[in-house]
């Protein structure tokens, strides 16, 4: 994988992006 995937995952990961595309995921941050 190229730097600038590795980058625009790791935003998408950061900016919980994850959390709206899978939200029965939902993880126990949310609620802190």
């Amino acid at each position: 994988m190229s730097g600038l995937a590795v980058w625009l995952l790791h935003r998408w990961l950061s900016c919980g992006c994850i959390y709206f595309t899978f939200p029965n995921r939902t993880p126990e941050i949310d609620y802190n």
